[in-house]
């Protein structure tokens, strides 16, 4: 009976509260008691042997505390489900049929389904073999018509979906939950811990949309595909500082060091231990296209071509130079601006001083040597042989005063237009020193055949003396 006072006195509190009057149930043989308003009524009381139940006929019921229930337990009734509901708007839902949760969507498809985006702030924590993400429960990767975004199947792999291809997705292959087997991108069966494999190429070219990995901090800074590395920015290789960078070659039988750049700068091709900023060594016994140092080449086509190595010390200026051009076929060795030794590839004149060589040596200076060896032929021996014209010294004279040099010898102005052969001069300065040979001959036999004729003429005068001082006697 008290728990009859105690519902009782419940009513008359709510209808009090609503300014009504205060209606009761009949208890004997009635399934409840009932309060009435004149905007409705509500039931209360055991309609069975099973169950307490409270009725209404308005369409929702308003509380105005928080509602707890002492077991923790809410249910839905029947075939029923159970909906959680936000200012008449359905947001969670069971389903009664398999227990199915729906967050979003009243009509769950999986075991739990959420509709737009969900934040986990911890862990989350799944059992069992087999993980599917998605909107298809089969489980047999390969097939081309799932439409999954990750599936951990009984094989132990963890594969990450893309458009329902899992052959072109990720997959990670391991026998715990952490990454520690192998990991493929592009491929089920990578080889190495990971492989990244692709069908596109960046083609020499910065394309971020072909290559197989992009890093980045915001805009793509650096791309990666088979065999090329590109960034858009200052890139940077390097080890600690201590350490070597080595360049090599690699098969199946094993390696070749190539390049090595050593902590302190030097670079090396061919050798470990360079001894300068840039040392080349390679194997002088090997054929000459497969032994050279270093090639300098410019592979431009057409007018002004040309390849150049330029050696600059401290001071810029001072810079040395060496050129090779397409054009002109000229080689040419440059202190700063100015060629200080050309070879002509047409013609092999060579050139110091003088860019545009004239002769197989053309030297715009002096010349210091301890000796030059010139090949003159004919040698002017040709004076000593019989029937040389001989000038005379009469007819050298009048040359003399007719030309104002001496004959077979270049003028002052030859010599200023055309310069000197040093071979043919010297012949012919020889010829005239052969030349001056016989005309002094010539007059030392004058002066022999003249001085006999003076003692002739002397002893004739002694003669003549004694005779006249005779006479005189």
């Amino acid at each position: 009976m008290k728990r009859y006072w105690m519902i009782g006195l419940l009513i008359m509190i709510m209808s009090s509260v609503q300014g009504q009057d205060i209606v009761y149930g009949n208890y004997s043989g009635a399934f409840s008691h009932r309060a009435s308003t004149p905007d409705g009524y509500i039931d209360f009381g055991p309609r069975d042997a099973n169950w307490a139940h409270i009725f209404t006929d308005r369409s929702k019921f308003l509380f105005n505390q928080p509602v707890y229930s002492s077991l923790g337990v809410f249910s839905s009734l029947g075939n029923n489900n159970l909906q959680l509901q936000t200012d008449g708007s359905t947001k969670m839902t069971i389903l009664e049929s398999n227990g199915y949760v729906g967050l979003g969507t009243s009509t769950p498809s999986q075991r739990l389904e959420v509709r737009g985006h969900a934040l986990i702030s911890h862990n989350l924590l799944l059992e069992g073999t087999d993980l599917r993400l998605g909107l298809n429960n089969a489980r047999d990767a390969g097939s081309k018509t799932l439409q999954r975004a990750m599936v951990h199947n009984t094989s132990d792999r963890l594969f990450l979906n893309y458009d329902g291809d899992f052959e072109g997705g990720i997959v990670v292959q391991g026998p715990k939950t952490i990454i520690d087997g192998a990991v493929g991108v592009g491929t089920s069966t990578p080889q190495g811990k990971m492989e990244i494999r692709g069908t596109t190429t960046l083609g020499q070219k910065y394309t971020p949309e072909n290559a197989f990995l992009n890093i980045s901090s915001g805009s793509i800074g650096l791309l990666i595909d088979s065999n090329e590395i590109y960034g858009n920015d200052a890139l940077f290789l390097g080890s600690s500082y201590s350490k070597d960078i080595v360049f090599r070659n690699v098969d199946g039988n094993g390696f070749q060091d190539l390049v090595w750049i050593k902590p302190s700068g030097n670079f090396g091709v061919g050798t470990s231990n360079p001894q300068a900023k840039v040392e080349i060594d390679y194997n002088l016994g090997a054929s000459p296209s497969s032994s050279t140092g270093l090639i300098v080449r410019n592979r431009a086509q057409g007018n002004g071509g040309q390849a150049e190595i330029k050696l600059i010390p401290a001071v810029a200026e001072n810079h040395w130079s060496i050129s090779a051009n397409d054009e002109s076929n000229l080689f040419r060795l440059y202190s700063g601006s100015i060629a200080r030794f050309t070879i002509d590839g047409t013609s092999g004149n060579v050139g110091i001083g003088t860019a545009d060589p004239t002769q197989k040596l053309s030297v715009n200076g002096t010349i210091r040597s301890k000796e030059i060896i010139c090949e003159v032929a004919p040698w002017p021996d040709y004076v000593f042989e019989e029937g040389y014209d001989l000038k005379s010294l009469s007819e050298i004279e009048t040359f003399i005063k007719e030309e104002g040099h001496l004959p077979n010898i270049p003028s002052a102005e030859e010599v200023q237009t055309e310069g000197v052969a040093l071979a043919e001069m010297n012949a012919l300065l020889l010829e005239k020193i052969e030349e001056l040979t016989l005309h002094v001959i010539q007059l030392n036999a004058d002066k022999q055949d003249l001085n006999k004729e003076l003692k002739q003429m002397q002893d004739n005068y002694s003669d003549l003396s004694t005779r006249i001082q005779a006479l005189e006697e």
